[in-house]
């Protein structure tokens, strides 16, 4: 075998990343997600909410896909998405103890970076990188110091089940309150973007810790916000994180992600972000303007 040919196949064996993603509905945009991260280089694991009826069929050329079995019905809020998140780091560590990379992310997402570009960037880096957020002591006690319960159906479509469920959350925050209760009081938290990327060491004492990590967790409130990087804090030392701005560009409005649009294309090619969040099948459009500038981009690049 041609030598250059060799040295190219064992960088590509050896710089293995896996995208593991978070999917529930924006089949469409999923699909050119996955088309846009499609490389040899790169393996794709996917978790379906348990409440899909139907999965889609997707398509990839270069990538291993591999969908996950043991799906996890995910409500926001609950900590069933520390189980789905857990699913889809052992599936890829019990298939390659070997990625370099293990990428968090949604299915509305789309890279803003070429798969060369985000390839060279993750090189540079040993440890793992998360989007800091702002956060403060108080919404700390809230949803990690109280014991959070009701929160299945904190934000049911159905209006009467969702408001008799915070009603009777609140209830027990404010019992909480006149009792005194207040746990994990040594502990200290940081939030960060649930959609984050970590190195093969985080991932191992994720797992090792996992039955810790879901106790210690347990009947928390958005724990998907903090039990990540809290935890490689707490069992590899702060020195193991790094806080980059641009990780993700997600906005928001009110509390609900904005959905990017075509109007929000030159501010998207124009930024030095990774990847970007949310898109959606109602834009189509703005999905397929990345998509193809990234390949356009690509195909110059390769001559």
């Amino acid at each position: 075998m041609d030598q250059e040919v060799y040295s190219v196949i064992s960088e590509k064996m050896e710089n293995r990343h896996a995208y593991l993603i978070l999917s529930h509905d924006n089949f469409s945009v999923l699909q050119a997600l996955i088309s846009a991260l499609d490389d040899a280089r790169n393996d794709i694991y996917i978790h379906f909410d348990k409440k899909v009826a139907h999965l889609p069929t997707l398509q990839v050329a270069n990538s291993q896909i591999i969908i996950l079995e043991n799906r996890i019905d995910v409500r926001w809020g609950h900590t069933n998405m520390l189980e789905a998140e857990f699913n889809l780091l052992q599936s890829a560590i019990r298939k390659n103890p070997h990625y370099t990379h293990y990428h968090i992310i949604s299915g509305t997402h789309l890279p803003l970076q070429t798969k060369d570009n985000l390839h060279s960037f993750f090189e540079k880096s040993d440890i793992s990188l998360f989007m800091k957020m702002e956060t403060s002591e108080k919404e700390i006690d809230l949803k990690l110091r109280n014991f959070n319960l009701f929160i299945k159906n904190f934000a049911s479509s159905n209006a009467t089940k969702k408001r008799i469920t915070q009603l009777l959350w609140l209830a027990m925050i404010k019992t909480q309150k006149w009792l005194h209760i207040k746990r994990h009081s040594k502990s200290s938290f940081v939030k960060t973007s649930q959609w984050c990327s970590l190195t093969q060491e985080a991932v191992e004492t994720l797992i090792k810790n996992q039955a810790k990590i879901a106790s210690k967790y347990r009947w928390t409130f958005c724990a998907d916000e903090f039990f990540v990087a809290s935890s490689i804090k707490d069992y590899l030392g702060a020195e193991k994180i790094s806080y980059i701005d641009n990780m993700l560009k997600c906005e928001f409005e009110g509390t609900s992600p904005k959905i990017y649009t075509l109007k929000d294309w030159s501010e998207l090619k124009q930024s030095n972000f990774l990847f970007a969040r949310k898109f959606s099948e109602n834009h189509l459009d703005i999905v397929e303007k990345i998509t193809s500038n990234l390949i356009k981009t690509e195909h110059y690049k390769h001559g």
